[in-house]
Protein backbone atom coordinates (compact mmCIF):
# COMPACT_ATOMS: atom_id res chain seq x y z
CA UNK A 1 0.00 0.00 0.00
CA UNK A 2 1.39 3.41 -0.90
CA UNK A 3 1.76 6.18 1.66
CA UNK A 4 -1.02 8.25 0.05
CA UNK A 5 -3.47 5.36 0.01
CA UNK A 6 -2.60 4.35 3.56
CA UNK A 7 -2.88 7.97 4.73
CA UNK A 8 -6.40 8.27 3.30
CA UNK A 9 -7.33 4.93 4.87
CA UNK A 10 -6.07 5.94 8.32
CA UNK A 11 -7.70 9.39 8.14
CA UNK A 12 -11.08 7.72 7.57
CA UNK A 13 -10.47 4.97 10.14
CA UNK A 14 -9.27 7.38 12.85
CA UNK A 15 -12.26 9.66 12.27
CA UNK A 16 -14.49 6.70 13.08
CA UNK A 17 -12.40 5.40 16.00
CA UNK A 18 -9.71 7.66 17.47
CA UNK A 19 -8.43 4.75 19.59
CA UNK A 20 -7.54 2.68 16.52
CA UNK A 21 -4.29 0.78 17.19
CA UNK A 22 -1.35 1.23 14.83
CA UNK A 23 -0.67 -1.37 12.15
CA UNK A 24 0.81 -4.60 13.48
CA UNK A 25 4.52 -5.09 12.90
CA UNK A 26 5.36 -7.29 9.94
CA UNK A 27 8.95 -8.47 9.59
CA UNK A 28 8.70 -11.53 7.37
CA UNK A 29 10.62 -10.02 4.46
CA UNK A 30 12.24 -6.70 3.67
CA UNK A 31 9.23 -5.82 1.51
CA UNK A 32 6.85 -6.61 4.39
CA UNK A 33 8.87 -4.36 6.67
CA UNK A 34 8.96 -1.52 4.09
CA UNK A 35 5.20 -1.72 3.65
CA UNK A 36 4.64 -1.70 7.41
CA UNK A 37 6.97 1.30 7.80
CA UNK A 38 5.05 3.22 5.11
CA UNK A 39 1.79 2.39 6.88
CA UNK A 40 3.22 3.55 10.21
CA UNK A 41 4.29 6.87 8.65
CA UNK A 42 0.80 7.28 7.21
CA UNK A 43 -0.80 6.38 10.54
CA UNK A 44 1.38 8.91 12.39
CA UNK A 45 0.64 11.62 9.83
CA UNK A 46 -3.10 10.94 10.01
CA UNK A 47 -2.99 11.29 13.80
CA UNK A 48 -1.15 14.62 13.43
CA UNK A 49 -3.58 15.85 10.76
CA UNK A 50 -6.59 15.06 12.96
CA UNK A 51 -5.03 16.64 16.03
CA UNK A 52 -5.05 13.39 18.01
CA UNK A 53 -1.39 13.79 18.97
CA UNK A 54 1.12 16.61 18.96
CA UNK A 55 4.45 16.44 17.20
CA UNK A 56 6.19 16.25 20.59
CA UNK A 57 3.99 13.32 21.70
CA UNK A 58 4.65 11.53 18.44
CA UNK A 59 8.39 12.09 18.75
CA UNK A 60 8.38 10.73 22.31
CA UNK A 61 6.36 7.68 21.29
CA UNK A 62 8.59 6.89 18.31
CA UNK A 63 11.93 7.63 19.98
CA UNK A 64 14.48 4.85 20.06
CA UNK A 65 15.72 6.10 23.43
CA UNK A 66 13.20 7.35 25.98
CA UNK A 67 14.28 10.54 27.71
CA UNK A 68 11.80 12.36 29.90
CA UNK A 69 13.64 15.51 30.96
CA UNK A 70 16.40 16.29 28.51
CA UNK A 71 16.59 16.07 24.73
CA UNK A 72 19.32 13.67 23.66
CA UNK A 73 20.99 12.71 20.43
CA UNK A 74 23.02 9.69 19.54
CA UNK A 75 26.23 11.33 18.37
CA UNK A 76 28.47 8.36 17.79
CA UNK A 77 27.39 4.83 16.99
CA UNK A 78 28.89 1.76 18.62
CA UNK A 79 31.92 0.18 17.01
CA UNK A 80 31.91 -3.54 16.49
CA UNK A 81 35.09 -5.59 16.29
Amino acid sequence: MTFTRAHRHFLDALREDAALPPPALRTGTADDFREWKAEMRAFDQAQLDLGLVTAAQLQERNAAVRVRRFPMRIVKGARYA
